[in-house]
């Protein structure tokens, strides 16, 4: 028997995916990359025995020489799990998202104050796009969740 429903397939369809604006699919594939960076960076240092400068948030010049780069990279990494979800449509990726636009800005928060202590006053303009970043995911979460759908078929 022939299918004679075959062009309906997929009619009305939303993915996950085309809800996203142009520039958080752009920051998502730049913190893939970071993310993955941030990996090899641990392994590299690892190896070599010598501890890459790595910086986000202001986080290098707060925290002691270790730990700055450490809380730095893992943060990365963290950026590139979320970038990945929400390049792949996984359900979490809103939550995900979300924390780490909280985590991001607390960390931003907290260098500045650490900068006011230093004597070096430095306003981090990262707080603005992170919290633009976590309104629009707040308001793409009800479509996300119930609405679209993953092309993989898989959360």
């Amino acid at each position: 028997m022939e299918d004679n429903f075959k062009e309906f397939d997929g009619a009305g369809v939303i993915y996950r995916r085309s809800l996203l604006p142009w520039w958080i699919r752009f920051f998502s594939w730049a913190f893939m990359i970071a993310g993955v960076l941030s990996i090899f960076t641990v392994a590299i240092s690892s190896i070599m025995s010598s501890i890459p400068n790595v910086s986000l948030y202001g986080l290098d010049a707060v925290l002691p020489a270790p730990f700055g780069q450490l809380a730095s990279t893992l943060f990365m990494a963290l950026s590139g799990l979320t970038g990945f979800y929400l390049w792949q449509e996984k359900k979490q990726a809103i939550q995900l998202g979300k924390i780490c636009a909280i985590v991001g800005v607390l960390i931003s928060i907290a260098t500045t104050i650490g900068s006011i202590s230093s004597g070096n006053f430095m306003i981090r303009l990262e707080i603005i796009f992170l919290i633009l970043f976590y309104r629009k995911l707040d308001q793409l979460e009800y479509d996300w969740e119930l609405t679209a759908v993953s092309r993989t078929g898989r959360d």
